[in-house]
């Protein structure tokens, strides 16, 4: 097993590994569900404000929604760049 492995070990006793992008990874779809949240509470405050012009809300929202879709789907670019090397 190489160092940069974490290892841990099912209910079932099967044992899977983690790698560094792996965990990357995991962090960054967290970040994403994290960011949906916020998008969304955010967005129900939003609404509520008279002096706010909805076209600025319905345009934060559709960029908050795309970012939030991209870090969920495991951001794959930011992934790369992070570790060039693995696959």
């Amino acid at each position: 097993m190489a160092s940069d492995q974490f290892h841990a070990a099912s209910p079932s006793g099967d044992i899977f590994f983690m790698t560094p992008p792996k965990i990357f990874g995991l962090a960054v779809r967290i970040t994403g569900l994290v960011s949906l949240l916020y998008m969304l509470s955010a967005s129900v405050l939003l609404f509520g404000f008279v002096g706010v012009p909805a076209f600025m809300i319905i345009m934060k929202f559709l960029v908050w929604l795309a970012l939030t879709i991209w870090l969920l789907r495991g951001a794959p670019n930011l992934v790369r760049f992070a570790y060039p090397d693995e696959q």
